[in-house]
């Protein structure tokens, strides 16, 4: 049914090299809503989604309060309601703050966008889109509905990392996650290299310089979070779930 509903608005811009996979973070809300009780569905409202390849290495209390804050800065709509956006992003599909309650009107946005870019474009539909591509094109015209990832929680490796990524050392940025994001190193992500690996793919990073030292100290910390046993795991979503001045919350 997804790919029919893709194929229907989307008639040759479906991106078959990464299947529909790489779309149903769009389709989310028709499975998770079926089995949320509506009483819960508020918490919905500022999900995260995140890919496989997220490495998260800060507390979860420290993102939920952010998205918080992003939210409670957009004011309240004309009802009085809070103004909720449809996601947050940093312009990556792959780490996302998603209103899984509201989010069915992206397609209505979405589809208002292609409709009106056919029409200047002489009814052009050849262009393959991913569906980050879709997120970002709702985004350009319709910037109201969409909110801004503060930049500790929107740190990706293929955005301005991949061809120097110890640079992210230097630049001494704040880091809640690690995305490594575009790399296909025919191996495990945390294969017995180690992330070193990013910095042989990556131009201008030297690993037999003191680029080794930089990449280990910012990218490499994901090393230390992925083989944290899961016990350890539990107990922290144990703790994040305890709500901003909850009894229980530090």
């Amino acid at each position: 049914a997804w790919m029919h509903h893709l194929g229907s608005l989307l008639p040759n811009q479906f991106d078959t090299r990464i299947g529909i996979g790489g779309y149903l973070r769009l389709f989310s809300y028709e499975v998770i809503l079926k089995y949320i009780p509506r009483s819960e569905w508020e918490d919905l409202k500022t999900a995260v989604y995140m890919d496989t390849d997220v490495v998260v290495i800060s507390g979860l209390n420290s993102l939920l309060s952010s998205l918080t804050n992003v939210v409670y800065a957009r004011g309240r709509n004309e009802k009085g309601e809070v103004n909720y956006p449809l996601w947050i992003w940093g312009k990556n599909s792959g780490f996302m703050g998603m209103n899984i309650v509201d989010f069915h009107e992206f397609w209505g946005l979405l589809r208002n966008v292609l409709m009106n870019e056919a029409e200047v474009l002489g009814g052009s539909k050849d262009k393959v889109r991913s569906d980050q591509s879709f997120l970002g094109l709702v985004q350009e015209q319709y910037s109201e509905k969409v909110g801004d990832m503060p930049s500790p929680w929107s740190v990706h490796i293929g955005h301005g990392y991949r061809k120097s990524p110890q640079l992210l050392f230097d630049e001494k940025r704040e880091a809640g996650i690690l995305h490594f994001t575009g790399i296909d190193t025919g191996a495990s992500y945390f294969s017995e290299e180690g992330t070193i690996k990013f910095c042989h793919r990556g131009r201008g990073c030297d690993a037999s310089t003191e680029d080794a030292e930089k990449m280990d100290k910012s990218w490499g910390r994901a090393d230390h979070y992925v083989k944290l046993p899961w016990h350890w795991v539990r107990f922290q979503a144990g703790v994040s779930a305890v709500r901003l001045g909850e009894l229980g919350h530090n």
